[in-house]
């Protein structure tokens, strides 16, 4: 229909057909490279295109909420574990049937076996809990306008703000959240596509690597006990601390939200601070490596770290 003008409040985003994401963004997509090869053809212009291979994947990023069943802790969970999880016999990562894009009443796309690669908490003081996830795919198809009744569990909720949130260091240098001012985790499986002869652009399959877990912490002025300890790394040969993040909704809170998600991951090692001379307020952020040494083809692979 040309020239159809629509609004983004008519468009959503629902994962693995039961979770509807109130979404900040999302950019997941299909993309193909067209190339032009440089042969000697006898013409002033290109006269032949080579087609790349059709990529799916992209970011959805959005708050966590306080509702039982759109980005509660039960979604959140199910989330991290698809992201965290690797198969016992194969150490794959369970796949996402699909992942329905909404953009207008006309155009909805459902991209196919998609797994998620990357997995993002990030809080700071005066903010939402803010997560990302990104996600690869093998193929794109068209999807049909979806019109659920049950969206939601209810007419509003509360998102989950700074307060709500848990983040802190425990084992030799115990660092509490009344001196954090930002925090952030990060997951990522470094997943590759790989392609067959299989007369298609679109890749056979998706294999993750060795994962990367780390993340930063800034902290309200500086933390002597743990820019010590950061700098003495050279004197230990093993670290026994762990992260814990996630949020907790508040005491006292009214009707039957949900809203309890903690996640402990230990094998912390952590880099020597940054700091920097200013007139403002003085920080000091602390990056740090997990080491959780997680066993191939063990129980250790069904490890979600979920307290």
């Amino acid at each position: 229909m040309p020239g159809y003008a629509s609004l983004g409040y008519v468009g959503y985003v629902k994962i693995d057909g039961d979770a509807v994401i109130r979404a900040t963004s999302c950019d997941i997509k299909a993309s193909q490279q067209v190339d032009a090869p440089n042969l000697v053809d006898g013409k002033i212009d290109k006269t032949v295109y080579q087609l790349q291979p059709i990529e799916i994947g992209g970011t959805v990023a959005f708050p966590a909420v306080h509702e039982a069943t759109s980005g509660s802790s039960t979604v959140m969970k199910k989330l991290w574990q698809k992201a965290c999880v690797r198969g016992v016999s194969d150490g794959k990562l369970q796949k996402l049937p699909a992942i329905n894009a909404r953009y207008n009443d006309l155009t909805v796309y459902k991209y196919r076996n998609c797994i998620i690669d990357t997995f993002e908490f990030n809080v700071a003081q005066s903010d939402m809990v803010n997560i990302s996830i990104g996600v690869i795919g093998t193929t794109r198809e068209s999807g049909s306008p979806e019109y659920p009744d049950g969206f939601y569990g209810y007419r509003n909720t509360r998102v989950v703000t700074w307060n709500d949130a848990v983040a802190r260091f425990v084992g030799s240098v115990p660092v509490s959240g009344e001196e954090i001012r930002s925090f952030k985790f990060n997951l990522n499986n470094n997943s590759q596509r790989f392609y067959t002869l299989n007369g298609k652009l679109t890749p056979q399959d998706i294999a993750s690597g060795k994962r990367d877990l780390s993340g930063s912490v800034t902290i309200m002025g500086r933390n002597a006990a743990l820019a010590d300890y950061a700098y003495s790394n050279q004197t230990r040969c093993t670290e026994t601390s762990s992260v814990e993040w996630g949020y907790s909704i508040g005491a006292g809170t009214t009707g039957s939200c949900s809203g309890d998600l903690l996640i402990r991951v230990p094998g912390i090692v952590f880099q020597i601070e940054e700091i920097a001379l200013t007139n403002e307020l003085l920080e000091t952020t602390v990056n740090y490596k997990a080491f959780p040494g997680i066993a191939y083809q063990s129980e250790g692979n069904t490890t979600d770290f979920v307290v």
